[in-house]
């Protein structure tokens, strides 16, 4: 009896790994979107990289990124330059430290295309908001909840060479685990890009 319960526990815990991978593969698009839109806010520290042809080495940047549902992203430099990105709603509020004065300016994101095309990526992936998703992008979603990736391609590419700065940016690739966003990665239609990665606070 001890050897057949024995032989029992061994058979259980060499099989527990393949139920873990079977649950894994239940990791739809639809349930990731559904766990995101579970969590009010999300914070975290990022070192971000922008890597431009015309540099020899990328531009480093260091600070803090915060979402607040429904609409609120902020994204504070610390350095090189102390700067900070307020998102809410249709407008985008900047400020900067000059000369010891705080200089803020607000404007209307409708204004800027090639900022809305980023921001609309990331606040609908905070949101877990699938629809918007996928009204202005192909999305692409592979992994587990260990370990996600998903893949946003605008659905507007700029031919005309005096507009291409409008939608600069054409892909969006955001990586995690959980609901925590590890790694955010920006690429334009000129074949430059920007990482970002964050260690979830």
């Amino acid at each position: 009896m001890k050897k057949i319960s024995l032989l029992y526990f061994l058979l259980v815990s060499l099989f527990v790994p393949v139920w873990v991978l079977a649950a894994a593969d239940n990791f739809t698009l639809d349930s990731f979107m559904k766990l995101l839109a579970s969590k009010q806010e999300s914070s975290g520290t990022f070192v971000e990289l922008r890597y431009n042809s015309l540099l020899k080495n990328p531009v480093r940047i260091t600070g803090k990124l915060f979402y607040q549902k429904p609409d609120l992203l902020i994204k504070e430099n610390i350095t090189p330059v102390a700067e900070t990105l307020k998102i809410k709603g249709d407008s985008i509020a900047y400020e900067k430290l000059e000369n010891g004065k705080k200089i803020t300016r607000t404007l209307a994101i409708e204004d800027f295309p090639f900022l809305k095309t980023m921001v609309v990526g990331l606040r609908a992936t905070f949101a877990g908001d699938l629809d918007s998703l996928k009204k202005n992008y192909q999305v692409r979603f592979t992994g587990n909840r260990s370990g996600w990736r998903l893949d946003l391609i605008t659905n507007v590419v700029e031919t005309d060479p005096d507009k291409l700065f409008d939608n600069i940016v054409s892909k969006l690739v955001i990586s995690g685990s959980g609901t925590d966003f590890r790694k955010i990665e920006m690429f334009d239609q000129e074949g430059d890009r920007t990482v970002i990665n964050i260690s979830p606070l």
